[in-house]
């Protein structure tokens, strides 16, 4: 009777979430695919802190370039390089048995074990494995001798109240694929019979899943994944997966984790869950894979550990295709590595709604679940991030938009050692920090902004050096700034940059070689601000994008020179160009502005107007102040 009991809540369960999953895939939003849905590029900044991460299941149309020479990377990972398959079998489920054809009752080299619809192959050589009918109460079991397997779902739908749908026990690798035109779930049940057992589809060897055809993984049973390896797992071209986890996490690969392309869908509803995990290292080299992670924050082993959408202990690289993450809970991650984030390309999207989870020393008394106590130090909590790395971080490419509301340590992309930013569109939205760098961080390529709703928009715990590129970046006031390296060594060289806030640092005159102005005043969100030469040619202009009863405004062109004056203007307009965030590099200027002051560039830093306190770096040299009207007669 309690088996029975079991069993009726495991499909429940399992049906419950089929249909939350097909619910789901009806809102549709593609990202830069090229597909129907597609809204507009975060680039322009119109989208920053509207766009959505909502699962995706339309398919993507990809050309798929298979390895033919054996010493090739990954040449192994493609069942089309194997030896003609000798041993092929189909097994049919149904509610409560299994038929095998293609079984040769003499042939020693296999044995079939079937209890109801479970079934056990003892293999001793490799061979091909055709899954097709349904069983609420069945499963595949292979082990035997270290052989390859093929495990081809054809429009299977399989059910294990009590374990895993399939698993490979042995060491050499498997083969998972949906054939073409197929439908194909796989489900465990809430409670497995025997604890070792890791997850709904398991291989002990290496993992690569391929196939055009639609494949459904969900995980029910307590503290256990959807699909896992371990060792590695390679997700190839055209693929579409989508996977439930409501234990654990929803795909963990021991050794890595390669994502070549196709549709990979994740949810995860578990506390401290993880979207994709790594003991290795990862890599996205094309498709669209979104993951959704919902759980909290827990503690356990005397610390804390949250939600992340991917979590990886080596090297992070996202070289090209769509990653759509968002985590909801407290202290939940985009994308966390113990190691160095190699963004390189491809299109990245992150949205953390999750406050700070903390514990203290006395919530291992509650349980799994850890209290929250503010009084505990920093070693005792956990916050949300948008993309987190343990080492370093390069930004190199890609279109990069991350947006963090959670509260205070909500911060968009963070290192614990240097960030570098080299080319490519970056851009968040945050609560806390947008950029934050704790031992240096250099820009010297690409289009930079950051928004800061409650502290620094750009913040160097170390020194910062901007050698090119477009950078905005607006903190909020005092003693918040714009751009802030905690009076460490700050140059610039090249670039267009404004850093707006309450605060500035102070560019170090002896490290740059292009000129800065720091000026200082009230501003009103909207209020347009003009940089003009000598002789009345438009330098800049910048959109005040929130009100500050005491402005400081960092502003570095490349088209300024020592030597020279230039006058800030107030209140006029412009046409005939696009903005980045508010700032605008060309385009017609009119209308008759009031003057804030001219400016000449006796030196590297020059003040204007009147700056407030809480500025880093070094102290300004000086330069001159004045008014007058407009030069150049334009006015």
């Amino acid at each position: 009777m309690q088996t029975r009991i079991l069993l009726l809540l495991s499909l429940l369960l399992c049906f419950v979430a089929c249909t939350k999953d097909e619910e789901n895939t009806e809102t549709i939003y593609a990202g830069t695919s090229g597909t129907a849905n597609s809204q507009t590029a975060v680039a322009t900044g119109d989208d920053l802190e509207t766009f959505s991460v909502e699962l995706n299941s339309a398919a993507l149309s990809e050309t798929e370039s298979i390895p033919t020479d054996a010493t090739d990377e990954g040449y192994e990972d493609y069942v089309e390089n194997e030896e003609t398959w000798k041993n092929n079998f189909t097994l049919t489920f149904t509610a409560d048995d299994v038929t095998i054809e293609g079984y040769d009752e003499t042939d020693t080299d296999f044995s079939f074990t079937k209890d109801g619809a479970h079934l056990t192959v003892v293999a001793q050589k490799k061979a091909h494995y055709i899954l097709t009918g349904t069983s609420a109460n069945g499963s595949l079991t292979i082990t035997g001798e270290e052989k390859k397997a093929w495990v081809e779902l054809a429009g299977v739908t399989l059910t294990n109240p009590t374990g895993p749908a399939i698993q490979k026990l042995t060491d050499k690798r498997m083969y998972l694929t949906s054939l073409d035109g197929t439908t194909n779930t796989l489900c465990d049940g809430t409670t497995y019979t025997d604890d070792t057992q890791k997850a709904t589809v398991y291989s002990k060897g290496k993992l690569t899943v391929n196939g055009t055809g639609l494949l459904s993984i969900k995980s029910l049973g307590t503290d256990k994944n959807a699909l896992h390896s371990s060792d590695y797992i390679r997700f190839r071209k055209n693929t579409n997966v989508s996977i439930t986890a409501t234990t654990k996490n929803g795909v963990r690969g021991v050794d890595g984790i390669l994502v070549d392309g196709g549709v990979l869908n994740i949810t995860v509803s578990s506390a401290a869950g993880k979207g994709l995990s790594t003991d290795g290292y990862m890599e996205v080299n094309g498709g669209r894979t979104t993951v959704i992670t919902t759980g909290g924050g827990v503690y356990e082993d005397s610390e804390a550990s949250a939600c992340a959408c991917i979590k990886t202990d080596s090297i992070f690289r996202l070289n090209a295709g769509e990653l759509w993450l968002k985590s909801t809970g407290q202290g939940g991650k985009g994308i966390s590595s113990d190691q160095e984030v190699y963004l390189n390309g491809g299109t990245l999207r992150v949205i953390t709604t999750g406050t700070r989870y903390t514990y203290g020393s006395s919530s291992s008394s509650s349980g799994r679940f850890g209290g929250m106590d503010s009084s505990t130090s920093s070693a005792n909590r956990t916050s949300a991030k948008g993309i987190k790395a343990d080492k370093s971080l390069y930004i190199a490419g890609g279109d990069i938009a991350v947006r963090c509301t959670g509260g205070e340590g909500s911060e968009g992309i963070e290192s614990k050692q240097a960030v570098s930013i080299s080319g490519g569109t970056v851009q968040a939205s945050c609560y806390d920090d947008c950029i934050n760098a704790k031992s240096s961080l250099s820009i010297s390529g690409g289009k930079v902004y950051a928004y800061s709703s409650n502290n620094d928009g750009i913040d160097s715990n170390g020194t910062l050096s901007i050698f090119d590129g477009v950078i905005v970046s607006s903190g909020t006031n005092t003693p918040d700034e714009g751009i802030d390296c905690d009076q460490n060594n700050f140059a610039i060289t090249g670039g267009y940059i404004i850093g707006v806030g309450g605060a500035s640092s102070t560019p170090t005159t002896a490290s740059c070689t292009q000129p800065s102005i720091i000026y200082g005043g009230s501003g009103t969100q909207g209020t347009l601000i003009t940089l003009i030469d000598g002789s009345g040619t438009h330098v800049l202009s910048y959109t005040i994008p929130r009100t500050y009863s005491q402005m400081t405004l960092l502003v570095s062109s490349p088209s300024l020179s020592k030597g020279s004056t230039y006058y800030l203007y107030t209140g006029s307009s412009l046409t005939g160009t696009t903005a980045f965030h508010g700032l605008q590099l060309s385009g017609t200027v009119s209308g008759a502005g009031s003057s804030l002051g001219s400016a000449t560039l006796s030196n590297m830093v020059t003040t204007l107007g009147s700056v407030g306190g809480g500025m880093g770096g070094q102290t300004p040299g000086g330069g001159g102040m004045g008014g007058g009207t407009m030069p150049g007669g334009r006015w």
